[in-house]
């Protein structure tokens, strides 16, 4: 019945993270993106994030700038510093929210720990297709769930707050 027809399939681009799945999520969190919702999307972002994380994730979608690709500088000997963040969004009172985009990728050794060292207040996302959990050579015995991290999911998160915004599009555009 169509349910699981996926444009990006058949142009071969449904696990291209880095070119595909990463610059369409941070388009649709730039307040100055082509879109032309301003920061709405963002706080429907926040706002799903919020209802399934069961979190009260603070964070002024009013002032802030979302970051494609972070280079946090070379990872280091002891891997506890350096890699890229997929997603670094701050605002102007010094809250964050990083986004670990996984979509049949291999996690690197301390990911998610250099990514918390480098930001401890941060929110941090883990982001799959299926709700995948970190491997234990991201996470360490350092981070814990729905403590230091939270997972999230493509079929659910995601997909709850494009219809959001497809929603809030819809309402704008009558």
């Amino acid at each position: 019945g169509g349910l699981r027809y996926n444009i990006f399939s058949i142009l071969k681009m449904d696990t291209k993270e880095v070119l595909l799945h990463t610059p369409i999520i941070h388009s649709l969190l730039d307040k100055n993106g082509q879109h032309g919702a301003g920061s709405g999307f963002c706080e429907l972002f926040l706002e799903t994030l919020r209802a399934e994380t069961n979190q009260k994730i603070t964070f002024n979608c009013s002032d802030y700038i979302v970051i494609k690709d972070m280079s946090l500088g070379e990872i280091d000997d002891n891997y506890q510093k350096g890699g890229s963040l997929d997603l670094y969004l701050e605002d102007n009172k010094g809250n964050a929210l990083i986004i670990e985009n996984k979509i049949h990728a291999v996690d690197q050794n301390n990911q998610l720990i250099r990514y918390k060292n480098y930001n401890p207040k941060a929110t941090l996302l883990y982001l799959t297709l299926n709700g995948t959990s970190p491997s234990q050579a991201s996470v360490g015995n350092k981070l814990l769930l729905n403590e230091d991290y939270y997972c999230i999911i493509y079929r659910d998160t995601i997909s709850n707050w494009l219809q959001k915004c497809a929603n809030s599009v819809k309402s704008t555009s009558l």
